[in-house]
């Protein structure tokens, strides 16, 4: 147990169960460190990259740094975070591969373009700050709440209806790129400029 620690932890030789009593950042995890947990009150700050598939039993709050990967791909995985306050933060442009897990998301810069593949169904929230650009398909945000005062650009989805009830932030820059006449939007609320 590490307690009433601030600063930078490295913790890449520890391959334990680890319980963070303290406000700290992250520099460093071993690929076999056991299970992590956060104490209430507490902040935890660590790389996208480093805290990615681990698993987080949070009590308290962790902010996920870094999700756009600087120096690799950008397809952390999050889903193993659970409990708590959780906000990752994107700054750039690439495209997700990853899961979200519960984390709440800001697209903080840059375009962040949401794969196919990728998993945000169960993310608190997603907001898109001026500047910056989320691009998805209509499917993965039908139902989904997402505000903010950037671009939101919804891409085709091969027929699908998508419902749109959950975006009312008018401050949101909505945009669609729909590249089929099968693909129905419903419940629009904002302002849409449509490709």
């Amino acid at each position: 147990k590490v307690t009433d620690t601030t600063g930078s932890l490295n913790l890449s030789n520890v391959q334990t169960a680890v319980t963070l009593d303290g406000s700290v950042t992250i520099t460093g995890l071993h690929s076999s460190v056991g299970t992590i947990t956060t104490t209430a009150t507490k902040s935890v700050s660590v790389d996208a990259n480093i805290i990615s598939g681990k698993t987080v039993t949070n009590a308290g709050t962790v902010n996920v740094t870094d999700l756009d990967n600087d120096t690799g791909a950008s397809n952390a995985d999050l889903s193993s975070i659970t409990g708590g306050t959780i906000n990752a933060t994107w700054n750039g442009t690439d495209t997700f591969t990853g899961k979200l897990g519960t984390a709440a998301l800001t697209v903080a810069s840059g375009t962040m373009t949401i794969d196919s593949a990728a998993t945000i169904s169960s993310a608190s929230s997603l907001s898109v700050s001026s500047g910056a650009t989320m691009s998805v398909s209509g499917t993965k945000i039908t139902s989904k709440t997402v505000g903010g005062s950037g671009t939101l650009e919804i891409t085709g989805s091969a027929g699908s209806a998508i419902d749109l009830a959950n975006i009312t932030d008018t401050n949101l820059i909505l945009q669609a790129n729909i590249d089929d006449s099968a693909t129905t939007l419903s419940n629009l609320k904002v302002n849409l400029d449509a490709a």
